[in-house]
């Protein structure tokens, strides 16, 4: 990576001293780590969020929804839209069909799943939501998030058969997707997920703030507004409205 390639990953503000972005980011996920509201294991008790109940409650209307647009719809690559995924995944073994990235809803998206965006758009401090789709045979080697700052909620929907074959192991202790049920865990801590089955697999995924005690609250706010600012995040944001994928690939409808 040259030195123009790293400026990108600094914030605008910060670029004249990129020392000072360092020891932000490193000050705020130390303050999220001691501050959490809700600990900092690797899964976190899930009855902790309240507004992941609605939408389990409505699993088969958001799968409906999923159904509708699942094999006529262009999925993209994960990494077509969100670079920071590439280090994990760089080919189209994983799949995303993105209804907000960034914070920002993508119209179109949203206008095929009303239903699942009325239920998303309203999770506190959400920064993306989408139906996360992955290959059979697909494995997703193991790595880590970029900022402790967010958490992740995955809930199953297509799910294989074979259900034991498909899972995530989040700091090697795996979890295993159920239809309509949800998991909320810690993409900083490493983790891998492993589809080994003939099926594809199908989860709703959110990303949202770490609930953090104020006044440190703000500080992981602060930063994540900061990378929601960088011009790398802004152009996964104009591929995902532009709709301008290099991997066109549709999914076939099983016989």
């Amino acid at each position: 990576m040259n030195k123009e390639q790293q400026l990108e990953l600094v914030p605008k503000q910060f670029r004249k001293h990129p020392i000072f972005w360092l020891i932000t980011y490193k000050m705020a996920e130390k303050f999220n780590r001691v501050f959490s509201k809700y600990g900092n294991s690797p899964y976190l008790n899930k009855d902790n969020f309240e507004w992941t109940k609605p939408i389990e409650e409505n699993a088969d209307a958001i799968n409906k929804e999923l159904h509708a647009f699942l094999y006529d719809e262009v999925i993209p690559s994960i990494h077509e839209i969100d670079v920071n995924w590439k280090p994990a995944i760089s080919d189209d073994r994983w799949k995303s069909f993105f209804l907000v990235g960034y914070g920002r809803p993508a119209e179109e998206n949203c206008q095929r799943c009303p239903i699942t965006y009325d239920l998303v758009k309203d999770v506190p401090g959400l920064v993306s939501a989408f139906f996360s789709v992955l290959k059979p045979g697909a494995k997703i080697p193991p790595h880590r998030g970029p900022f402790n700052g967010v958490l992740t909620y995955h809930m199953g929907l297509k799910l294989p058969k074979d259900r034991d074959q498909c899972f995530i192991k989040v700091d090697k202790k795996k979890y295993v997707w159920e239809y309509g049920e949800g998991v909320v865990f810690d993409d900083t801590y490493v983790h891998e997920v492993e589809n080994n089955t003939d099926e594809i697999r199908v989860i709703l995924m959110l990303n949202f703030a770490r609930p953090v005690h104020s006044p440190f609250s703000k500080l992981c706010n602060y930063v994540l507004k900061c990378i929601s600012e960088l011009p790398f995040v802004e152009r996964g944001y104009q591929k995902l409205v532009d709709r301008d994928y290099a991997d066109v690939e549709k999914f076939s409808k099983p016989q």
